[in-house]
């Protein structure tokens, strides 16, 4: 790098590159006042050029890791089967299809797929219908909405169409105290 001589520190500003090496701004200097500027501006295009090259370089790495499936292996196809993840999703994963993972799991474990899914699962489900349950026997408000759509079949709505009018209906609750 080129020296710069009798500058005022206010008027250059220096900028690392985060690699230890200093860029030059010389925008603010005056002419009279550089000494091998085209030198400085050259060097100054280089180490830009270079820490471009240097981040392409690094993203290029990310992606080639982030996006390179890993190899199948039965340990995390069981985790995730487990943690109730789609068999689409699990696929997704290893980078192959819903196909290939079901003959993969099928030659690994000598079962039947859809043996492995429920055996993994019945755990986990059990588990959530639990806690289900223990937040209704609590009187959690949500929980027991979600409850009533889900197994009494209550509607948010519930609405009836005939002749293309629809008619709202509204429980009889009867005659109300006064």
């Amino acid at each position: 790098m080129s020296d710069i001589v009798d500058l005022p520190v206010e008027e250059v500003e220096n900028k690392d590159d985060n690699k230890g090496r200093t860029l030059i701004d010389l925008s603010s200097a005056k002419d009279s006042d550089l000494m091998g500027r085209d030198e400085v501006n050259k060097n100054n295009a280089e180490l830009l050029a270079q820490s471009e090259a240097d981040k392409q370089q690094a993203l290029d790495t990310l992606f080639a890791d982030i996006f390179q499936p890993p190899q199948m292996n039965m340990h995390v196809i069981a985790s995730m089967v487990t943690q109730l993840n789609p068999v689409e999703d699990i696929a997704n994963t290893f980078g192959v299809n819903r196909d290939e993972l079901i003959k993969f799991v099928e030659d690994s474990t000598n079962m039947e797929f859809t043996s492995f899914i429920s055996r993994f699962q019945s755990k986990p489900k059990a588990q959530l219908r639990s806690y289900l349950m223990e937040s209704a026997e609590n009187l959690n408000p949500q929980t027991l909405i979600w409850l009533s759509k889900q197994l009494l079949g209550y509607k948010e709505h519930p609405e009836e169409k005939k002749d293309g009018v629809v008619f709202v209906t509204t429980p009889d609750l009867g005659e109300l105290p006064e």
